[in-house]
């Protein structure tokens, strides 16, 4: 068990509603600074920050000793000390570039330890705006003494740079000068930025129809007035407060329109394309199966022409028509296509679509799958429409939407199977993998883990959930741009996963009766695993299945039974000292410290001559113990201490009485 003498807690905040330019904590300068026998591993690559320390006696090479130094620690995660330095010794950040930002904050961390008063023990704040003189903070710049620790600040600067220059000074053994936490801080300037003008898109017209539109824009950024303007108009269109207007668009033709948007820090503009089109005449054939009409049906033609159905309105047809004749008319600036044999009349307007065939393992629509076509393009989903189909031969239909890509997918009866939003992609650098669940399938959640018959273990990193239960599904294994995915054709659902890297699989010794921090998992195998997470599962299983694996974060292992998982937590081995201080991991799982972490420890605090106090912990039962003498036996006080209970008065010995104090744990029954 550590003991320790004393312990020094710093904490500076200073919430602030504003960017954080600059920090320097010294996380990352570990015994970067000089000491008496000189530097120690500074200046090295440090570009953060310097140090002067000229005019500090004890630190001139051979003057002083190990001991005597002005440096960046490890204590409390960092933090710059000052030691016996016997003269000022100066610490200056980089020059910062404030420029742009406003209402610029510094603050720094100033504390001390030891038990001096003396004034010459201080850290003295100040800062140079512009390259300027050194200006002291406005809050706690000098702080000598025993003052503890104080936060520095100084708000509201205004500037193109800065630099903070911290003074200091110790100019004793025992006690520690500290600098920690020196932050820049400020609210990031918005640019003058020109307006932004709103897609307006290409248009279609047949002639002699009304064309009129809205174009619209607007300043997110300043809130600046905005002013649209057109150029390139056609013959007989307008555009006046952001209406375009044709009464009578003819002739037929193309016409490149540009519209501008402007205001005060510049102009943005958009060109477009207004097509102007004959009357639409003459008889055709629907491609294939004719099922009728909804919301956004699309029609081919075998002309090989497109229309897709731009107007509310439904209309089934059972059993479908077979290449039924169609005529497209144009009444009142209408197109309406009328089918033969179909009563009334669908409102559409021409498309422009590419046609492929969907060459890779088609299992239908989900959100990620990769759709390799015939013409050689690659297409990933990302909308998150999900249907399960196992359609072949599949055909792709590929438009532009509000400037999105589409595809629409049918059978090999031209039924549509689902449409979704894609984005092009690159082909998969190999085949999917072929595989089952091995065991039951209790659906998809995030850090969800699944073996496979091959003997792989995953863990499930996206989001996506579901709650199916199945036995040994089918599953698609597939690596894509260095991510992994599994999918489920039953279950229509693809997901992001991690292959795990297993250490072993086992079974648990004796009866497994759940998971809680502190437990001790004994293996067939003869291993032992100690958890060290907070998952809490009650059971109570004879012999179940054990499988460990390793990651980032560590060792996880994972009990289930019958192929269902009990559940998992993280575990190291209980015999080794994984942070070298001392002490196994099991007794630091006991006494509530942390195991990798070699700062972390348990105390027992005298207050008074007679008063012990300590931190307790749920399940823990403490029993205070004393000794005369280290020769001789320790002999209990009080036993049976758990908590709330964190302190104890000794009223067995006087004030006079000599002697050492001891407590021990053990876990509650």
């Amino acid at each position: 068990m550590k003991r320790l003498l004393s312990v020094c807690i710093l904490w500076c905040g200073l919430t602030v509603n504003a960017a954080t330019i600059w920090l320097e904590d010294f996380s990352s300068y570990t015994s970067a600074g000089i000491t008496g026998l000189g530097p120690t591993n500074y200046p090295g690559s440090i570009a953060n920050w310097s140090i002067d320390v000229c005019a500090c006696a004890a630190l001139n090479p051979g003057s002083g000793s190990a001991g005597d130094y002005f440096m960046a620690v490890a204590t409390s995660g960092g933090r710059m000390e000052a030691v016996n330095v016997d003269g000022e010794a100066v610490w200056l950040s980089a020059v910062i570039r404030i420029s742009d930002y406003t209402n610029v904050l510094l603050s720094a961390c100033a504390a001390e330890t030891g038990s001096s008063a003396s004034t010459n023990k201080y850290v003295k704040l100040f800062y140079r705006l512009d390259g300027g003189a050194e200006t002291a903070f406005a809050v706690n710049p000098v702080n000598a003494g025993n003052w503890g620790s104080a936060t520095a600040a100084q708000s509201n600067l205004y500037g193109s740079t800065v630099q903070i220059v911290a003074r200091i000074n110790n100019p004793n053994t025992g006690d520690k000068s500290i600098l920690d936490s020196v932050m820049v801080s400020g609210d990031r300037m918005v640019a003058n930025l020109p307006p932004v003008l709103d897609a307006i898109g290409n248009r279609e017209i047949a002639e002699p129809e009304p064309l009129t539109f809205t174009v619209t824009a607007g300043d997110p950024a300043n809130n600046d007035p905005v002013t649209l303007s057109a150029a390139n108009l056609p013959p007989g269109a307008v555009f006046t407060n952001g209406v375009f207007t044709w009464t009578g668009a003819a002739p037929a033709g193309t016409y490149a329109v540009t519209f501008y948007a402007t205001d005060k820090d510049g102009t943005v503009s958009e060109t477009i394309t207004i097509t102007v089109t004959p009357a639409a005449a003459g008889n055709s054939r629907i491609a294939g199966n004719f099922y009728g009409w909804s919301g956004d049906t699309i029609f081919k033609l075998e002309t090989g022409r497109f229309w897709q159905q731009c107007a509310a309105g439904t209309k089934a047809i059972s059993p479908a028509l077979y290449r039924p004749y169609v005529t497209v008319t144009n009444v009142y600036g209408q197109r309406r296509m009328v089918v033969t044999n179909v009563t009334g009349y669908v409102v559409a307007a021409p498309l422009s679509v590419a046609e492929s065939a969907v060459t890779n393992f088609f299992s239908g629509l989900h959100c990620q799958n990769i759709y390799q076509l015939a013409d050689g393009t690659v297409w990933r989903q990302i909308s998150f429409e999900n249907i399960s189909s196992a359609a072949s031969p599949v055909t792709a239909w590929r438009w532009i939407k509000n400037g999105r890509q589409m595809l629409r997918f049918l059978d090999r009866s031209n039924a549509v199977i689902g449409t979704c939003t894609a984005e092009a992609d690159t082909p998969p650098a190999e085949a999917p993998v072929v595989s089952k669940i091995d065991g039951y399938f209790y659906g998809f959640g995030h850090g969800n883990i699944y073996r496979l018959a091959d003997g792989s273990w995953w863990k499930q990193i996206s989001f996506e959930r579901s709650g199916v239960t199945r036995l040994n599904p089918k599953v698609l294994v597939r690596n894509e741009n260095g991510n992994s995915y599994l999918e489920l054709p039953d279950e229509g659902r693809c997901i992001t996963a991690d292959k795990l890297n297993v250490q072993l699989e086992s079974t648990a010794a004796g009866t497994f009766t759940g998971m809680r921090y502190g437990n001790l998992y004994r293996l067939a195998n003869g291993e032992s695993w100690l958890q060290i997470s907070f998952e809490n599962v009650r059971t109570n299983i004879a012999g179940p299945e054990v499988m460990l694996w390793t990651d980032r974060a560590g060792t996880g292992l994972l009990v289930r039974s019958g192929g269902a998982t009990i559940g998992t937590c993280t575990v190291i081995d209980p015999a080794p000292d994984d942070d070298h201080d001392g002490l196994s991991n099991a007794a630091e799982i006991l006494a509530d410290s942390d195991p990798l972490n070699a700062q972390s420890r348990f105390e027992l605090r005298q207050t008074d001559h007679c008063i012990l106090s300590w931190d307790p912990v749920e399940a823990r039962v403490y029993t205070i113990e004393w000794t005369p003498s280290l020769t001789e036996s320790f002999q209990p006080l009080a036993t049976g201490l758990v908590r709330p209970q964190n302190s104890w008065t000794d009223t067995v010995h006087s004030a006079g009485s000599k002697g050492y104090y001891r407590i021990t744990v053990r876990f509650a029954e």
